[in-house]
């Protein structure tokens, strides 16, 4: 006996709506790690790290969409002046946002590695907590692991910036790259970072985190 028609067509609905909102996470979205300090009253002595997904956008229909489809937070992005259109901001964080990632995986691009070192890191934090291993437990390895790959998709996101391979003109490249790396010397000078390549050192991080 096949599978009726209506289910069909709702399997392929969700489908379609898990990559459309794939496609707002890579484009407008941020997938980050959630630090919190630690917590001596509950017996935390390390920093917390979680998983988050977080879109910040002015519509509101967005954000009905991310809210109806996974649940989360939804809440108004602070204005300094008035004027402006209202912002808003959705969130998600833990295994809640590790779940929504590991549906978007086979849909997303530009931040299929953050998604995937979201999903280690809580798969790391479930394995803890099934051996009994709080933030107050934590090996040192562990806490370093953990806090690697909190560097790592840090990394990723301060240094998303890519070239389209088609479509633009010698010039044109020529011009973004030059923007590019005066970008990332910008960046060193307020972090007080010097490097003797932008290019180079990102293109050797990413070789680092592939091994």
């Amino acid at each position: 006996m096949g599978i009726p028609a209506k289910l069909c067509h709702m399997k392929r609905d969700k489908k379609s709506r898990i990559a459309y909102a794939a496609g707002i996470i890579d484009g407008e979205g941020y997938i980050g790690i959630k630090i919190y300090k630690p917590n001596k009253s509950n017996g935390c002595i390390n920093y917390t790290y979680l998983p988050r997904i977080v879109i910040k956008m002015n519509s509101g229909q967005i954000m009905d969409f991310f809210h109806g489809m996974f649940g989360g937070k939804v809440n108004l992005v602070p204005q300094r002046d008035s004027g402006y259109f209202p912002g808003f901001v959705w969130e998600v964080c833990g295994s809640t946002a590790t779940k929504i990632l590991k549906q978007m995986l086979p849909f997303l691009r530009t931040k299929k590695k953050q998604a995937e070192l979201a999903i280690r890191l809580q798969s790391r934090i479930d394995v803890g907590k099934k051996n009994g291993r709080l933030g107050g437990s934590l090996s040192a390895n562990e806490v370093a692991i953990r806090r690697s790959i909190h560097e790592e998709v840090k990394h990723l996101n301060k240094y998303a910036i890519s070239m389209p391979k088609t479509g633009l003109t010698t010039e044109q490249t020529e011009k973004a790259q030059a923007a590019m790396q005066l970008a990332f010397k910008r960046q060193s000078d307020l972090t007080g970072t010097l490097t003797v390549s932008y290019e180079e050192r990102s293109s050797r991080f990413r070789k680092r985190i592939r091994n």
